[in-house]
């Protein structure tokens, strides 16, 4: 198959992808991993790449095979693994939760009498 472009995915910064980040199932840490995934433009499935950023080798754009780099987690304990938007969010609900506790609002509604 001939690759006619390369695009990478950065869904976040080489530091969110060095910084440790450990693992919602078991609470091992997590190792970046980087995945290459040929894509061809004409497919419904290069809606789920940003495309617009791929380097082509070829004048034409259309139908092209782009070779596209994404990055994820793995867990090497339990094998789940998170895509990058996937954790961020998932960490930020739990700095969420944490600050409710710290704040004493758990969850818990007053009622006054």
């Amino acid at each position: 198959m001939k690759i006619d472009g390369v695009a990478v995915n950065y869904d976040c910064t080489s530091f969110y992808l060095k910084k440790q980040h450990m693992c919602f199932g078991c609470g091992y840490i997590l190792e970046a991993r980087r995945r290459d995934v040929v894509v061809n433009t004409g497919t419904p499935e290069a809606k789920k790449y940003q495309l617009s950023t791929a380097e082509t080798f070829s004048h034409g754009f259309s139908h092209s095979n782009i070779l596209v780099t994404t990055f994820f987690f793995y867990c090497p304990s339990c094998g789940r693994s998170y895509e990058v938007r996937e954790l961020i969010n998932l960490e930020r609900e739990q700095k969420r939760k944490e600050k409710r506790v710290r704040n004493g609002l758990s969850g818990f509604s007053l009622t006054v009498e």
